[in-house]
């Protein structure tokens, strides 16, 4: 029932009001009478009514103080003031008060039916709402969740099925309530953004989000969330590629390490340890490091021999042989390419170098 106090200070409109109500009004009840301001106040404190009907003049507390007052303390009551001619524009004035509406004495009855029954239409309205907006609250964290979840483990069909389900919601909200279709995709996007920071360890960049209020178009909200959940799990794909890569080149590099000694490492192995085809490899390889892999293969072959020419006891030829060159004369002719000197004569520039220093 909706609970109504009627505040007055002449005795006959209060038993009129409340026989009204009560024999033409389904849904309403009176919990109280008041002759002014002052004891309205105690009985709204007291019984909590959902609509106070109030007069404007009144001895010790009219009906803008009181109406005043109780907005003061955040009474969610609907108020309807009731005015002579004389009061007109005064009754106007206490519109900035969000007061719902006015009757004018003499009071018609219908008039008051019809604004009661204004008040419970909207009254209903906001308690589905309410009781919508606690069920969404609820269910738009495990909505975000798997959507964050989906787009962070790359599981596309997941991800589909929230859009899928997201796109027959809001279809079917925008012909209830746009404002609050709007308002609970605000809320989804804000839970989406923070459960996509917490899975994602804030690891990628987010969108800022778009003021919902400013569209009624159901079909424009789902597409804006499309774009960027479609985007953001492109963004994770290509992050994953690349991370991915970064791990394969420095399993190939120590790969590369491993089998200096072979001559016969090719691209080719190189490639099948990685499980790609010797084109994409190369030229993923070569991306990577700036270098082809005969480069690269020829430089750290050069770099391991240059160290091992520091050591006196080892001998050239072999120097050679554990570098990955099987023959001495190509050996000498790629070393000498690379750094200007024979094997033989970089060894003794460095003896030099060393015995100089010394």
């Amino acid at each position: 029932m909706i609970k109504v106090l009627i505040v007055d200070d002449e005795r006959m409109i209060k038993m009129s009001m409340r026989s009204v109500i009560e024999t033409e009004a389904e849904g309403f009840v009176v919990v109280a009478e008041a002759d002014d301001g002052r004891e309205a106040l105690a009985l709204a404190e007291y019984h909590q009514p959902d609509i106070i009907i109030t007069d404007i003049r009144m001895s010790v507390m009219d009906g803008l103080a009181l109406i005043h007052e109780l907005r003061a303390r955040h009474s969610p009551a609907e108020f309807v003031i009731v005015s002579g001619y004389a009061d007109f524009e005064y009754a106007r004035s206490a519109l900035r008060y969000h007061v719902t509406d006015y009757l004018l004495k003499p009071i018609h009855y219908e008039n008051l039916l019809s604004i009661l029954n204004k008040i419970k239409t909207r009254l209903s309205q906001e308690g589905l709402h309410n009781a919508n907006w606690n069920k969404w609250v609820l269910d738009s964290k495990a909505y975000a969740e798997q959507a964050a979840r989906a787009i962070w483990n790359i599981r596309e069909e997941e991800l589909n099925a929230e859009l899928e389900r997201m796109k027959a919601d809001l279809q079917a909200e925008a012909s209830e309530d746009t404002s609050f279709m709007a308002k609970k995709y605000r809320h989804y996007f804000s839970l989406f953004c923070e459960r996509m920071e917490l899975v994602s360890h804030n690891a990628i960049t987010l969108p800022s989000a778009v003021d919902w209020n400013h569209t009624s178009d159901w079909l424009a909200i789902y597409e804006h969330i499309r774009a960027i959940m479609t985007d953001l799990m492109e963004s994770v794909r290509a992050n994953r590629m690349i991370l991915s890569q970064r791990h394969m080149m420095r399993d190939v590099l120590a790969y590369i390490e491993q089998h200096l000694d072979n001559p016969r490492l090719s691209l080719k192995d190189a490639a099948d340890y990685c499980g790609l085809s010797a084109n994409y490899f190369g030229s993923l390889f070569k991306k990577t490091t700036g270098e082809s892999f005969l480069q690269y293969l020829t430089k750290i072959r050069i770099n391991r021999a240059k160290s091992l020419l520091l050591q006196p006891f080892a001998k050239v030829y072999e120097i050679g042989l554990i570098v990955g060159f099987e023959d001495y004369s190509h050996f000498s002719k790629i070393f000498k390419k690379q750094t200007g000197f024979s094997p033989t004569a970089y060894r003794k520039s460095a003896d030099f170098l060393v015995h100089d220093e010394n």
